[in-house]
């Protein structure tokens, strides 16, 4: 067992409220504050993503000027921006990538590090769109 890591997927259920706190957490923590970082319009971006604009979500995930460099921060705020954004939005976004990027952002649906199964079950429940892109991207042929 792994210290400190839920076991059950409720601990990263989260309101749209809660998930838009984290991620602009995330947007001043890791991009806003970080001094190497080019001086963008970050949390306008994440703002415009949250309210629904497709082309700021694309921005955010495709632009590794958005992603932090340590790969463990960016891995963990997907959760919470695809909670923030929303099953349709996020899976319409997913939608107009390519297919490479359609591939790794899709898995923003599986970051939570829980059980397998239940896992699936959240995700078929709450975010059907996008769990269904994942699934068809990650087929194992």
């Amino acid at each position: 067992m792994t210290v400190g890591v839920p076991r059950d997927i409720r601990a990263y259920a989260m309101t749209r409220e809660q998930a838009r706190d984290a991620t602009l957490a995330y947007c001043k923590t890791w991009l806003e504050e970080y001094r190497d970082n080019p001086r963008l319009p970050y949390r306008q971006t994440f703002l415009r993503a949250i309210g629904g604009d497709l082309n700021a979500l694309r921005l955010i995930l495709t632009d590794k000027n958005y992603h932090t460099g340590d790969n463990e921060a960016w891995q963990d705020a997907q959760w919470p921006l695809l909670n923030a954004v929303g099953d349709e939005r996020f899976a319409a976004c997913l939608n107009r990538l390519s297919r490479e990027d359609r591939k790794e952002y899709s898995g923003a649906v599986v970051r939570p590090y829980v059980p397998e199964s239940q896992l699936e079950a959240y995700a078929r429940q709450h975010f059907p769109r996008v769990w269904a892109i994942y699934q068809r991207e990650h087929k194992k042929t």
